[in-house]
């Protein structure tokens, strides 16, 4: 067994190192408390800030897609409409080249000329006239005609 002696001694030491340390031990508790809930906070905020990071980069992403498949999308866009005015501009000139070629050709054009003759004759009181009008078509060659007059003549 212990000697009674040193059991009072180390209550006595323990007594005074407990009114050493008694207030600021108890001020350290409450320290190390307050530490610990505002280390807690902190975990929880930044565990809120991770979570929120990973969301908006899940919509930076996306946005990021929808970008490049708009951007795609214009592109085709702009080549198609750079086709479409190429092949304008192609049926512009074979339409001139056509007109050109269509007015190159010599044509003829059927013009109606009338002839008409008169005819007299017999004595004074039994005096006879009578006219005749002859129709005739001749054809008549026309190098300058233009292709909208066809539609006229025909």
């Amino acid at each position: 067994m212990l000697d009674n002696s040193a059991i009072r001694t180390f209550s006595e030491q323990t007594q005074q190192l407990f009114e050493i340390i008694g207030p600021k031990a108890a001020d350290f508790v409450k320290q190390k408390a307050d530490t610990e809930i505002l280390l807690k906070n902190q975990y929880k905020t930044q565990e809120e800030f991770a979570t929120e990071l990973a969301h908006l980069q899940g919509e930076f992403e996306r946005f990021s897609h929808l970008i490049h498949a708009t951007d795609k999308q214009i592109s085709g866009t702009e080549k198609a409409l750079e086709d479409a005015k190429r092949r304008t501009e192609e049926m512009a000139t074979l339409n001139a080249e056509v007109e050109r070629t269509i007015t190159s050709i010599p044509t003829s054009i059927p013009q109606i000329v009338y002839t008409t003759t008169h005819n007299s004759g017999g004595w004074w009181l039994w005096r006879k006239s009578s006219s005749t009008t002859v129709a005739n078509t001749i054809m008549v060659h026309d190098q300058a005609i233009h292709f909208s007059s066809l539609f006229i003549l025909g």
